[in-house]
Order: C-alpha cells, then sequence, then structure tokens
C-alpha cells in the first residue's frame, strides 16, 4: 500500500499540490499523513508497503537518510521522494545506493586526506595558513 508522509507546508496552496501528486501516483488522501515524528510514523509502516515522502528535507544529514532506507529496505519497504525523484528505493535497489552513495563519501575522505597531507607538506602552497596570522 502506498503511504504519503508530509513533513511540514508553508501555505495551503503547498499542501494542496503535495496532495494532488501524491494522488496522481495512486496515493490515497485517506493514508497521507502530516507532521508527526518521521522515526515513530516508520514503525506504523510494514512490509511491502511504499513511504512517499514529499521531501528528503526531512533527514537532518546523508547518514540518516542512508540509515533510514537501510532500515526500511530490511523491512521490506519502499520509499519514494516527490521532490527528489532520483529517490525511489526499493528493497532490492537499497544495496545499490548505499554503495554508490557509500564510494561518493570514501572518495571525499580520500581527497580530504590527500589534501590535508599536501597542507602539511608545505602549509603554505595552497593557502591554507595566511602568513599573517
Amino acid at each position: 500500500m502506498k503511504k504519503g508522509y508530509i513533513q511540514s507546508v508553508n501555505s495551503v496552496s503547498e499542501f494542496q499540490q503535495i496532495v494532488k501528486s501524491m494522488n496522481e501516483i495512486d496515493v490515497s488522501s485517506d493514508n497521507i499523513v502530516i507532521n508527526p515524528s518521521f522515526s515513530d510514523y516508520i514503525k506504523t509502516v510494514e512490509p511491502g508497503d511504499c513511504i512517499v515522502v514529499s521531501s528528503l528535507d526531512l533527514f537532518s544529514s546523508l547518514s540518516e537518510l542512508m540509515d533510514t532506507t537501510v532500515e526500511l529496505a530490511q523491512r521490506g519497504i519502499r520509499i519514494k521522494s516527490l521532490a527528489d525523484a532520483w529517490y525511489d528505493v526499493s528493497p532490492e535497489m537499497a544495496p545499490v545506493l548505499i554503495g554508490i552513495i557509500g564510494f561518493g563519501k570514501r572518495i571525499r575522505a580520500s581527497s580530504w586526506i590527500n589534501e590535508s597531507k599536501s597542507r602539511r607538506k608545505n602549509p603554505w602552497a595552497s593557502g591554507w595558513l595566511n602568513k599573517n596570522c
């Protein structure tokens, strides 16, 4: 069953637009909830359900998004975002998405480490330290 989750809205027209968008992808108005705690809400969702969120802004960090995605996938729950079309994760696709995101994080970490090493060799070369300090 498709279930909709709206974290918050700024206006009645925004709310109506989100509900209309959810209705267009077969989320019944009766199955749309507004602004409860998402962590509490996902406890009520059952395996085989699909949660459609209005936006990924409800997650405070990439780590929280990944952790929630893994938790839902392990429970057999699909999650999809209206505002972020790329985020449509079935339980089967969750490991792939987590792998891609994790790979990106490792690349950033590696770049940061290499950059830090070059700064330690010559901190003035990259402008990292200001000579006027």
